[in-house]
């Protein structure tokens, strides 16, 4: 996830956070395609984000889980703790998706934030193929 002027937050992968977007991307393209959405947030929000991402994921990543604490979990927590699109988060994390899990607990999984983002966003994905070229009109978000 990228915060306007400061940068991506990604956990999971070796990028640093506040990294340039253009970068990560770039680095992504190498093993697979991406799905860009963008989601209006407030300054607030985003500082808000940030904020819990610092406090709740490790920056070396060793309290990484596959299930339990991952890049899914991170966008979706971050969300959900700065007030950012709660009511349709909910509403797909507790739907009877196939993405649910066992005793209808969803799985935090890269299609969930997927889901999530394209019900939220405002504007059409972005896509970067995978060996492909990147998009390059996200200036805003680097620091």
């Amino acid at each position: 996830m990228a915060f306007t002027g400061k940068g991506v937050y990604s956990y999971g992968t070796a990028t640093p956070r506040g990294g340039s977007v253009i970068a990560y991307l770039t680095e992504q393209a190498q093993r697979r395609s991406t799905r860009i959405y963008t989601i209006k947030t407030t300054p607030e929000q985003e500082k808000a984000m940030i904020k819990y991402i610092d406090e709740k994921y490790k920056v070396d990543r060793s309290d990484y889980n596959y299930f339990t604490h991952n890049c899914a979990t991170m966008v979706i927590e971050a969300m959900l703790h700065a007030g950012v699109s709660v009511d349709s988060i909910n509403e797909i994390l507790t739907s009877t998706d196939p993405l649910g899990g066992d005793n209808g607990m969803p799985m935090y999984l890269p299609a969930t934030v997927e889901m999530i983002a394209s019900r939220v966003s405002n504007t059409s994905p972005l896509f970067s193929p995978e060996n492909g070229p990147v998009p390059s009109n996200f200036t805003d978000f680097n620091q």
